[in-house]
Protein backbone atom coordinates (compact mmCIF):
# COMPACT_ATOMS: atom_id res chain seq x y z
CA UNK A 1 0.00 0.00 0.00
CA UNK A 2 1.35 3.25 -1.01
CA UNK A 3 1.95 5.95 1.57
CA UNK A 4 -1.45 8.09 -0.13
CA UNK A 5 -3.35 5.52 0.86
CA UNK A 6 -2.27 4.47 4.41
CA UNK A 7 -2.93 7.77 5.05
CA UNK A 8 -6.16 7.64 3.80
CA UNK A 9 -7.21 4.04 5.72
CA UNK A 10 -7.45 5.76 8.93
CA UNK A 11 -10.75 6.28 8.51
CA UNK A 12 -14.04 5.95 6.31
CA UNK A 13 -14.46 8.55 4.04
CA UNK A 14 -18.14 10.09 3.52
CA UNK A 15 -18.37 11.59 0.35
CA UNK A 16 -21.16 14.19 0.30
CA UNK A 17 -22.78 14.82 -2.78
CA UNK A 18 -24.08 18.42 -2.75
CA UNK A 19 -26.98 19.44 -5.07
CA UNK A 20 -26.72 22.75 -4.08
CA UNK A 21 -23.81 25.51 -2.77
CA UNK A 22 -25.71 25.98 0.61
CA UNK A 23 -24.99 22.35 1.94
CA UNK A 24 -21.98 23.04 3.72
CA UNK A 25 -23.21 25.60 6.25
CA UNK A 26 -23.24 23.24 9.40
CA UNK A 27 -19.94 21.86 9.54
CA UNK A 28 -16.35 23.78 9.33
CA UNK A 29 -12.80 22.89 7.69
CA UNK A 30 -13.77 20.29 5.33
CA UNK A 31 -12.85 19.91 1.76
CA UNK A 32 -14.90 20.73 -1.43
CA UNK A 33 -14.61 20.09 -4.51
CA UNK A 34 -16.77 21.84 -7.80
CA UNK A 35 -15.48 19.42 -10.17
CA UNK A 36 -15.33 15.65 -10.21
CA UNK A 37 -12.51 14.35 -12.41
CA UNK A 38 -10.46 11.33 -11.19
CA UNK A 39 -7.71 13.72 -9.85
CA UNK A 40 -10.17 16.02 -8.29
CA UNK A 41 -12.52 13.11 -6.31
CA UNK A 42 -9.06 11.62 -5.60
CA UNK A 43 -7.79 14.09 -3.43
CA UNK A 44 -10.85 14.70 -1.42
CA UNK A 45 -10.63 11.14 -0.50
CA UNK A 46 -7.29 11.72 0.39
CA UNK A 47 -7.32 14.77 2.55
CA UNK A 48 -6.77 14.28 6.81
CA UNK A 49 -10.91 14.96 7.13
CA UNK A 50 -13.43 12.10 7.32
CA UNK A 51 -16.05 13.95 5.15
CA UNK A 52 -15.62 16.02 1.83
CA UNK A 53 -18.06 17.80 -0.34
CA UNK A 54 -18.52 17.54 -4.37
CA UNK A 55 -20.27 20.19 -5.24
CA UNK A 56 -22.77 19.42 -8.48
CA UNK A 57 -25.37 22.06 -8.17
CA UNK A 58 -27.67 19.15 -9.35
CA UNK A 59 -30.78 20.67 -8.37
CA UNK A 60 -30.53 23.50 -10.98
CA UNK A 61 -30.10 20.06 -14.02
CA UNK A 62 -33.05 17.77 -15.30
CA UNK A 63 -33.70 14.44 -13.59
CA UNK A 64 -31.43 12.82 -16.26
CA UNK A 65 -28.95 15.04 -16.08
CA UNK A 66 -28.48 14.77 -12.06
CA UNK A 67 -28.53 11.17 -12.27
CA UNK A 68 -26.06 11.35 -14.87
CA UNK A 69 -23.40 13.63 -12.43
CA UNK A 70 -24.64 11.19 -9.46
CA UNK A 71 -23.39 8.04 -11.52
CA UNK A 72 -19.91 9.75 -12.90
CA UNK A 73 -19.15 11.07 -9.28
CA UNK A 74 -20.35 7.76 -7.13
CA UNK A 75 -18.41 5.23 -10.05
CA UNK A 76 -15.51 7.13 -9.75
CA UNK A 77 -15.06 7.36 -6.25
CA UNK A 78 -15.93 3.56 -5.79
CA UNK A 79 -13.23 3.09 -8.17
CA UNK A 80 -10.91 5.27 -5.91
CA UNK A 81 -11.69 3.51 -3.18
CA UNK A 82 -10.92 0.51 -4.33
CA UNK A 83 -7.52 1.54 -5.28
CA UNK A 84 -6.93 2.99 -1.95
CA UNK A 85 -8.09 -0.06 0.18
CA UNK A 86 -10.48 2.15 1.69
CA UNK A 87 -14.49 2.08 2.47
CA UNK A 88 -16.73 5.09 0.92
CA UNK A 89 -20.23 6.29 2.48
CA UNK A 90 -22.75 8.27 0.40
CA UNK A 91 -24.89 11.05 1.49
CA UNK A 92 -27.09 12.47 -0.99
CA UNK A 93 -27.28 16.32 0.47
CA UNK A 94 -30.38 18.69 -0.82
CA UNK A 95 -33.13 20.88 0.49
CA UNK A 96 -34.21 20.68 4.08
CA UNK A 97 -37.89 21.49 2.22
CA UNK A 98 -37.64 18.75 0.18
CA UNK A 99 -37.05 20.38 -3.05
CA UNK A 100 -34.49 18.26 -5.07
CA UNK A 101 -34.16 15.34 -7.69
CA UNK A 102 -34.72 12.16 -4.80
CA UNK A 103 -35.76 9.28 -7.15
CA UNK A 104 -33.02 10.48 -9.41
CA UNK A 105 -30.55 10.52 -7.26
CA UNK A 106 -31.20 7.88 -4.61
CA UNK A 107 -31.70 5.34 -7.49
CA UNK A 108 -28.80 5.99 -9.23
CA UNK A 109 -26.45 6.23 -6.17
CA UNK A 110 -27.97 2.74 -5.05
CA UNK A 111 -27.40 1.10 -8.66
CA UNK A 112 -24.13 2.12 -8.88
CA UNK A 113 -23.55 0.76 -5.60
CA UNK A 114 -24.75 -2.55 -6.75
CA UNK A 115 -22.80 -2.79 -9.84
CA UNK A 116 -19.78 -2.19 -7.78
CA UNK A 117 -21.14 -5.43 -5.98
CA UNK A 118 -21.63 -3.85 -2.47
CA UNK A 119 -25.20 -3.34 -3.29
CA UNK A 120 -27.05 -0.59 -0.55
CA UNK A 121 -28.68 -2.34 2.01
CA UNK A 122 -31.28 0.56 3.75
CA UNK A 123 -31.36 4.16 2.55
CA UNK A 124 -31.77 6.53 5.53
CA UNK A 125 -34.21 10.13 5.29
CA UNK A 126 -33.10 13.07 7.82
CA UNK A 127 -34.28 16.27 5.94
CA UNK A 128 -34.41 18.08 9.74
CA UNK A 129 -32.97 21.25 9.56
CA UNK A 130 -33.03 22.65 13.27
CA UNK A 131 -30.72 25.89 12.82
CA UNK A 132 -34.07 27.20 10.70
CA UNK A 133 -36.56 25.48 12.21
CA UNK A 134 -37.35 22.62 10.33
CA UNK A 135 -37.92 19.81 12.34
CA UNK A 136 -39.69 16.11 11.78
CA UNK A 137 -42.29 14.79 14.50
CA UNK A 138 -44.72 11.77 13.91
CA UNK A 139 -43.51 11.03 10.72
CA UNK A 140 -44.53 14.76 9.61
CA UNK A 141 -41.92 17.53 8.65
CA UNK A 142 -42.58 21.02 9.74
CA UNK A 143 -41.42 24.62 8.61
CA UNK A 144 -41.21 26.69 11.78
CA UNK A 145 -43.34 30.02 10.25
CA UNK A 146 -43.94 32.82 13.11
CA UNK A 147 -43.56 30.24 15.83
CA UNK A 148 -45.20 27.72 14.77
CA UNK A 149 -44.78 24.60 13.00
CA UNK A 150 -46.48 24.72 9.79
CA UNK A 151 -46.47 20.88 7.99
CA UNK A 152 -44.23 21.30 5.36
CA UNK A 153 -46.97 20.61 2.49
CA UNK A 154 -48.81 23.62 3.33
CA UNK A 155 -45.90 26.18 3.03
CA UNK A 156 -44.79 27.77 -0.08
CA UNK A 157 -41.80 25.69 -0.40
CA UNK A 158 -44.15 22.84 -1.68
CA UNK A 159 -45.15 24.70 -4.30
CA UNK A 160 -42.08 24.81 -6.00
CA UNK A 161 -42.42 25.41 -9.78
CA UNK A 162 -39.71 22.05 -10.39
CA UNK A 163 -40.20 20.32 -7.06
CA UNK A 164 -43.74 20.47 -5.87
CA UNK A 165 -45.41 18.18 -3.67
CA UNK A 166 -48.54 17.96 -1.38
CA UNK A 167 -47.27 15.40 1.21
CA UNK A 168 -46.09 16.54 4.64
CA UNK A 169 -45.77 13.26 6.20
CA UNK A 170 -42.33 12.02 5.09
CA UNK A 171 -43.14 8.29 4.83
CA UNK A 172 -46.37 9.30 2.52
CA UNK A 173 -43.45 11.41 0.62
CA UNK A 174 -40.97 8.42 -0.39
CA UNK A 175 -43.73 6.42 -1.91
CA UNK A 176 -44.95 9.51 -3.90
CA UNK A 177 -41.41 10.39 -5.19
CA UNK A 178 -40.82 6.40 -5.56
CA UNK A 179 -43.73 5.41 -7.43
CA UNK A 180 -43.65 2.11 -6.03
CA UNK A 181 -46.22 0.35 -4.27
CA UNK A 182 -43.83 -2.38 -2.98
CA UNK A 183 -41.27 -0.01 -1.50
CA UNK A 184 -40.44 -0.75 2.28
CA UNK A 185 -40.83 2.63 4.04
CA UNK A 186 -40.48 2.30 7.85
CA UNK A 187 -39.78 5.07 10.32
CA UNK A 188 -37.36 5.99 13.82
CA UNK A 189 -39.80 7.32 15.85
CA UNK A 190 -38.71 9.71 19.05
CA UNK A 191 -39.18 7.30 21.08
CA UNK A 192 -37.14 5.08 19.33
CA UNK A 193 -34.57 7.28 19.31
CA UNK A 194 -34.64 8.72 23.22
CA UNK A 195 -35.14 5.85 24.65
CA UNK A 196 -33.44 2.77 22.45
CA UNK A 197 -30.50 4.96 22.30
CA UNK A 198 -27.66 4.18 19.63
CA UNK A 199 -27.63 0.38 19.86
CA UNK A 200 -31.25 0.31 19.92
CA UNK A 201 -31.54 2.18 16.72
CA UNK A 202 -28.67 0.42 15.15
CA UNK A 203 -30.75 -2.51 15.74
CA UNK A 204 -34.04 -1.44 14.41
CA UNK A 205 -31.45 -0.44 11.29
CA UNK A 206 -30.25 -3.96 10.98
CA UNK A 207 -34.17 -5.18 11.26
CA UNK A 208 -35.61 -2.70 8.58
CA UNK A 209 -32.16 -3.62 6.39
CA UNK A 210 -33.26 -7.56 6.54
CA UNK A 211 -37.27 -6.31 5.08
CA UNK A 212 -35.09 -6.23 1.48
CA UNK A 213 -37.64 -7.09 -1.47
CA UNK A 214 -37.58 -7.27 -5.14
CA UNK A 215 -37.71 -3.26 -5.11
CA UNK A 216 -35.73 -0.22 -7.24
CA UNK A 217 -34.18 1.19 -3.73
CA UNK A 218 -33.56 -1.17 -0.77
CA UNK A 219 -36.31 -0.05 2.41
CA UNK A 220 -35.99 3.55 3.46
CA UNK A 221 -36.06 4.75 6.69
CA UNK A 222 -37.15 7.90 7.78
CA UNK A 223 -35.81 9.72 11.10
CA UNK A 224 -37.90 12.15 13.42
CA UNK A 225 -35.67 14.39 14.77
CA UNK A 226 -36.88 17.85 16.77
CA UNK A 227 -33.08 18.42 17.97
CA UNK A 228 -29.38 18.02 17.34
CA UNK A 229 -29.49 15.11 19.89
CA UNK A 230 -31.54 13.00 18.27
CA UNK A 231 -29.44 13.16 14.90
CA UNK A 232 -26.16 12.51 17.37
CA UNK A 233 -27.92 9.03 18.76
CA UNK A 234 -29.04 8.05 14.78
CA UNK A 235 -25.34 9.36 13.58
CA UNK A 236 -23.64 6.68 16.49
CA UNK A 237 -25.56 3.88 15.21
CA UNK A 238 -25.16 4.25 11.53
CA UNK A 239 -21.34 4.12 12.00
CA UNK A 240 -22.21 1.53 14.32
CA UNK A 241 -24.36 -0.18 11.24
CA UNK A 242 -21.87 0.22 9.22
CA UNK A 243 -18.99 -1.10 10.79
CA UNK A 244 -20.66 -4.13 10.98
CA UNK A 245 -21.17 -4.23 7.31
CA UNK A 246 -24.13 -2.72 6.12
CA UNK A 247 -24.14 -0.26 3.13
CA UNK A 248 -26.09 3.01 4.33
CA UNK A 249 -27.26 5.28 1.69
CA UNK A 250 -28.38 8.52 3.42
CA UNK A 251 -30.56 11.44 1.92
CA UNK A 252 -30.09 14.44 4.39
CA UNK A 253 -30.55 17.92 5.10
CA UNK A 254 -27.71 20.02 6.48
CA UNK A 255 -27.83 19.77 10.46
CA UNK A 256 -27.21 15.28 9.96
CA UNK A 257 -23.96 16.14 8.22
CA UNK A 258 -22.10 18.12 11.62
CA UNK A 259 -24.27 15.17 13.75
CA UNK A 260 -22.11 12.56 11.05
CA UNK A 261 -19.05 14.44 11.74
CA UNK A 262 -19.27 14.31 15.74
CA UNK A 263 -19.08 18.02 15.40
CA UNK A 264 -21.57 20.68 17.13
CA UNK A 265 -22.30 23.61 14.82
CA UNK A 266 -19.62 25.87 13.80
CA UNK A 267 -19.80 29.38 14.93
CA UNK A 268 -19.35 30.17 10.97
CA UNK A 269 -20.14 34.22 11.20
CA UNK A 270 -17.88 34.89 14.42
CA UNK A 271 -15.27 32.59 12.03
CA UNK A 272 -16.02 35.19 9.32
CA UNK A 273 -15.34 38.18 11.58
CA UNK A 274 -11.91 37.65 12.80
CA UNK A 275 -10.87 36.06 9.46
CA UNK A 276 -11.89 39.24 7.05
CA UNK A 277 -8.43 40.04 5.88
CA UNK A 278 -8.07 43.32 4.29
CA UNK A 279 -10.71 44.35 2.59
CA UNK A 280 -13.72 45.96 4.71
CA UNK A 281 -16.80 45.69 2.50
CA UNK A 282 -18.82 42.49 2.24
CA UNK A 283 -20.80 41.13 -0.97
CA UNK A 284 -24.03 39.15 0.10
CA UNK A 285 -25.74 37.25 -2.82
CA UNK A 286 -29.28 36.31 -2.40
CA UNK A 287 -30.60 34.43 -5.22
CA UNK A 288 -33.70 32.02 -3.87
CA UNK A 289 -37.11 34.23 -3.64
CA UNK A 290 -38.86 32.14 -2.15
CA UNK A 291 -40.76 33.97 1.43
CA UNK A 292 -37.93 33.29 4.17
CA UNK A 293 -35.18 34.62 1.85
CA UNK A 294 -37.17 37.59 0.75
CA UNK A 295 -37.66 38.01 4.36
CA UNK A 296 -34.21 37.67 5.11
CA UNK A 297 -33.20 39.94 2.43
CA UNK A 298 -35.37 43.03 3.47
CA UNK A 299 -34.06 42.85 7.32
CA UNK A 300 -30.46 42.62 6.03
CA UNK A 301 -31.18 46.27 3.93
CA UNK A 302 -33.35 47.30 6.66
CA UNK A 303 -30.62 46.65 9.70
CA UNK A 304 -27.01 47.14 8.17
CA UNK A 305 -25.85 49.43 5.47
CA UNK A 306 -25.43 47.33 2.65
CA UNK A 307 -27.11 48.47 -0.82
CA UNK A 308 -29.34 46.57 -2.98
CA UNK A 309 -28.68 45.93 -6.55
CA UNK A 310 -30.73 43.90 -7.90
CA UNK A 311 -30.50 40.77 -11.06
CA UNK A 312 -33.43 41.60 -12.79
CA UNK A 313 -34.20 38.14 -13.90
CA UNK A 314 -35.95 39.00 -17.52
CA UNK A 315 -33.05 41.17 -18.73
CA UNK A 316 -31.25 37.44 -17.71
CA UNK A 317 -33.11 35.76 -19.93
CA UNK A 318 -33.45 38.48 -22.66
CA UNK A 319 -31.04 38.69 -25.75
CA UNK A 320 -29.46 41.22 -24.43
CA UNK A 321 -28.08 39.34 -21.66
CA UNK A 322 -23.93 40.03 -22.14
CA UNK A 323 -24.75 43.39 -22.03
CA UNK A 324 -26.66 43.41 -18.99
CA UNK A 325 -24.24 41.00 -17.23
CA UNK A 326 -21.73 43.90 -17.60
CA UNK A 327 -23.42 46.67 -16.53
CA UNK A 328 -24.56 44.62 -13.50
CA UNK A 329 -20.74 43.69 -12.77
CA UNK A 330 -19.79 47.17 -12.93
CA UNK A 331 -22.51 48.35 -10.72
CA UNK A 332 -21.34 46.08 -8.19
CA UNK A 333 -17.93 46.24 -8.18
CA UNK A 334 -17.74 50.14 -8.36
CA UNK A 335 -20.69 49.71 -4.99
CA UNK A 336 -18.03 47.40 -3.26
CA UNK A 337 -15.39 50.16 -3.14
CA UNK A 338 -17.71 52.45 -0.73
CA UNK A 339 -19.94 49.59 1.18
CA UNK A 340 -21.16 46.62 1.58
CA UNK A 341 -23.31 45.20 -1.28
CA UNK A 342 -26.18 43.06 -1.32
CA UNK A 343 -26.92 41.08 -5.08
CA UNK A 344 -30.38 39.96 -4.72
CA UNK A 345 -32.35 38.46 -8.07
CA UNK A 346 -35.58 39.99 -8.25
CA UNK A 347 -38.23 38.92 -5.90
CA UNK A 348 -41.07 37.96 -8.68
CA UNK A 349 -41.14 34.59 -9.69
CA UNK A 350 -40.71 33.94 -13.53
CA UNK A 351 -43.60 31.24 -14.41
CA UNK A 352 -43.10 29.15 -17.17
CA UNK A 353 -45.23 26.43 -18.69
CA UNK A 354 -43.83 23.02 -16.97
CA UNK A 355 -40.88 21.82 -14.22
CA UNK A 356 -38.20 21.27 -17.00
CA UNK A 357 -38.42 24.91 -17.94
CA UNK A 358 -38.24 25.84 -14.40
CA UNK A 359 -34.99 24.45 -14.18
CA UNK A 360 -33.71 26.00 -17.28
CA UNK A 361 -34.61 29.21 -15.93
CA UNK A 362 -32.89 28.39 -12.52
CA UNK A 363 -29.56 27.35 -14.23
CA UNK A 364 -29.43 30.13 -16.38
CA UNK A 365 -29.85 32.62 -12.99
CA UNK A 366 -27.56 30.44 -11.64
CA UNK A 367 -24.82 30.92 -13.98
CA UNK A 368 -25.34 34.55 -14.40
CA UNK A 369 -24.80 34.88 -10.44
CA UNK A 370 -21.57 33.01 -10.63
CA UNK A 371 -20.76 34.80 -13.98
CA UNK A 372 -20.87 38.16 -11.95
CA UNK A 373 -19.29 37.25 -8.83
CA UNK A 374 -16.36 35.44 -10.27
CA UNK A 375 -15.91 38.84 -12.28
CA UNK A 376 -16.44 41.14 -9.29
CA UNK A 377 -13.84 38.98 -7.68
CA UNK A 378 -11.12 38.82 -10.71
CA UNK A 379 -11.32 42.78 -10.33
CA UNK A 380 -10.14 43.02 -6.93
CA UNK A 381 -6.77 44.67 -5.95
Amino acid sequence: MTTEAAAAARVRRIVVIDDDPTGGQTVAGVPVVTQWETADLRWLLTRDREMGFVLTNSRALTAEKAADVNADVVSRCLDIAAGLGIEVSFISRSDSTLRGHFTAEIETICLELETAGRPADLVLVVPAFFEAGRITRDDVHYVSSGGVDVPVGETAYAADPAFGFAESNLRAWVRARLADPHAEVASLSLTDIRQGGASGVAARLHSAARDRGETTVPPVVVVNATRASDYGVVAHAVATCEADGLTVVTRSGPSYLSARLGEPLPRAVKEIASNRGSTPHGLVVVGSHVPLSTAQLEHLIDHTQAQLIEMVVPQVLGAGRAEYLDRLTHSVAETLRTGHVALATSRDVHRTEDAESSLDVAGAVSTAIDEVVGRVIAAEP
